[in-house]
């Protein structure tokens, strides 16, 4: 699996780099979009592997992202991508004091991220495979009682992540898109490197004129 994820990063920065050499005006001729959209994220254990990570489903989340796409088959986007999961929980016991916690967690995310279009000059539908590394920061926050006691914890961290998957934009008109993706995200720089997750995301892109 490690042999995958460095062949993928070294992919990743083959084709940043062959983008980066296309001719200018080549490069003018296509046009920058934004988009925003909402990207639920749920942990997956892939490899059957224990992972303590209480923090691991974010149902809310909102990406902002800018994209270039330098020629019909390649692009780069990159932006932000926020987090947010929060959790009461109480548990009742007969023969001790009842426990009761709450927990927020943010999870903020620089995703830098190459896109191979599939399809040529597309008319409605314009597929891509994607591949993206997420440089991430989060902020974990608990209080409660335990045993009739109050317990309070804090954590924060940086974690680098790897994805890869597809999306597609779907044409409205010359300006607005529908776009989809889904991928799996594994952990490079984590508190244990074999945590993964899966991402989707829907959302609106809006493409600037030429």
């Amino acid at each position: 699996m490690k042999k995958i994820i460095c062949f993928s990063i070294l992919l990743v920065i083959t084709m940043t780099v062959i983008v980066s050499g296309q001719d200018s005006k080549t490069s003018q001729s296509f046009p920058w979009s934004v988009s925003l959209s909402y990207s639920p994220k749920l942990g997956l254990n892939l490899f059957d592997s224990y992972t303590y990570y209480p923090y691991n489903s974010y149902l809310f989340s909102l990406d902002f992202i800018a994209e270039h796409r330098f020629t019909d088959k390649f692009s780069y986007s990159f932006g932000i991508d926020f987090n947010r999961n929060h959790e009461n929980i109480s548990q009742l016991l007969f023969d001790a004091p009842s426990e009761k916690s709450k927990s927020e967690s943010y999870l903020i995310e620089f995703p830098l991220q190459i896109n191979y279009y599939i399809i040529s000059n597309a008319k409605n539908i314009d597929p891509y495979i994607k591949m993206s590394l997420r440089n991430s920061y989060l902020h974990y926050y608990n209080v409660g009682t335990l045993g009739g006691y109050p317990v309070t914890s804090k954590n924060s961290d940086y974690f680098l992540f790897y994805d890869l998957g597809f999306g597609s934009n779907f044409k409205i008109n010359e300006t607005l898109s529908i776009m989809i993706e889904s991928s799996v995200v594994f952990g490079l720089i984590h508190n244990r490197n074999d945590f993964n997750y899966w991402d989707g995301l829907i959302g609106i892109r809006y493409t600037l004129k030429k």
